[in-house]
């Protein structure tokens, strides 16, 4: 699975694969993912932003990277 590359204004959007932390553009509702980002279960938002920024792309710990 190829990692989806953020936007010019930094948000990502439903569909796109990702893995990390991230919160709603729209209402701020996190979600940790490790697969596709899905819509915004509390407002149906489609924008993600990384947060916080520095983990969304470092592995889980105790997990290395091949």
């Amino acid at each position: 699975m190829s990692i989806a590359v953020a936007a010019p204004n930094g948000t990502l959007r439903t569909g796109q694969a990702a893995r990390g932390e991230f919160r709603c553009a729209d209402c701020g509702y996190g979600v940790t993912i490790r697969r596709t980002l899905p819509a915004c279960p509390m407002c149906r938002g489609e924008d993600w932003e990384a947060w916080p920024t520095a983990r969304a792309s470092a592995p889980p710990l105790g997990l290395s990277v091949r």
